[in-house]
């Protein structure tokens, strides 16, 4: 009887230890699942953001050209450069957003985070 509760108890901790675990290994699955996601939707975003900047410096080169030629006023040149400070400030925050998710996705698997470049 003594010999049979022990037993128990020890595979009551043994079960208690394999679902802790079990529920750890599961947690850790959603984190790496949700920083994948995470980092293809960034790196969708930052392509289209990326060809969104093109575009807009094409439109200021236009806009600055017609100020030279005298066809038109400043406005539409200082709307466009405006267009064009707005796109890169969107993609630093998504490269800033790209980078956290990075962060996390390492944290996620287990390891740490070491930079691959000395920050200035």
């Amino acid at each position: 009887p003594i010999w049979d509760a022990r037993h128990g108890l020890r595979n009551a901790r043994l079960d208690a230890a394999i679902a802790a675990y079990d529920d750890a290994v599961v947690g850790a699955v959603r984190e790496v699942a949700a920083a994948v996601s995470t980092a293809r939707t960034l790196a969708v975003q930052r392509e289209q953001r990326g060809a969104q900047l093109d575009a807009n410096h094409e439109l200021l080169a236009s806009a600055e050209s017609r100020v030279k030629a005298g066809t038109s006023d400043i406005r539409p040149q200082l709307v466009a450069a405006l267009q064009v400070n707005t796109t890169q400030e969107s993609l630093v925050q998504t490269d800033l957003a790209a980078l956290l998710a990075d962060i996390g996705l390492r944290r996620a698997l287990g390891g740490g985070y070491t930079a691959t470049e000395k920050s200035p």
